[in-house]
């Protein structure tokens, strides 16, 4: 079990480290004071090219790698909890939804990219 909850750790940080910041300056385009949605605001990509980039542009970033070696660490340590209530809310309930965004939204990609190549 230790295993499965270092994979599903491991995998959910790196989603959620890799998602938040684009979902941010998604939600939130006007904020072009924050260093991060100053590069997407300035470039001229539009619907997935602009969510792709995002993505890169998050992936090659230090900080990205800071925030999902601190997620890892995080839940490492909130799966070994004793307590089952706080177990259930401070992990898997993050590394659920983490793993499952993080499953869905390349799935998504490749739903659009494969239907729009057939017309």
């Amino acid at each position: 079990m230790n295993w499965t909850k270092g994979i599903l750790s491991g995998f959910a940080a790196v989603s959620l480290s890799l998602l938040l910041p684009t979902l941010g300056s998604l939600l939130i385009p006007t904020l072009a004071a924050i260093p991060g949605l100053k590069a997407v605001n300035e470039e001229h990509a539009t619907g997935i090219g602009l969510v792709l980039g995002g993505f890169l542009e998050n992936f090659s970033s230090p900080r990205f790698w800071i925030v999902a070696v601190l997620l890892f660490l995080l839940f490492l340590a909130t799966g070994r909890l004793g307590n089952k209530v706080l177990r259930l809310l401070l992990f898997w309930l993050p590394v659920t939804l983490g793993s499952t965004l993080g499953l869905m939204i390349p799935a998504l990609f490749a739903f659009v990219f494969l239907a729009s190549r057939g017309r």
